[in-house]
């Protein structure tokens, strides 16, 4: 009966764990959101050519001016 019951303290435990985690993860997923749109809502009122590349070389975002100037649709 000891033995089940520790076993079953582990299990809760485990959960409340993941549940912590997964909450975590959401948090930062929803930080990171708000900081990309800040971003972007800076790039587009500053009026200026703004352009983010990624590891590889590959443009990840276009500022609207940089789309308009050079004729290629916004990336976001």
């Amino acid at each position: 009966m000891v033995n089940l019951i520790d076993k079953l303290a582990q299990n809760v435990s485990f959960a409340l764990n993941n549940f912590q985690r997964e909450a975590a993860r959401r948090g930062a997923e929803k930080a990171l959101r708000e900081s990309e749109q800040r971003f972007r809502d800076i790039a587009q009122a500053a009026g200026e050519y703004v352009w983010e590349n990624d590891n590889e070389g590959r443009f990840t975002y276009l500022s609207p001016k940089w789309s308009k100037y050079w004729a290629t649709p916004p990336r976001n």
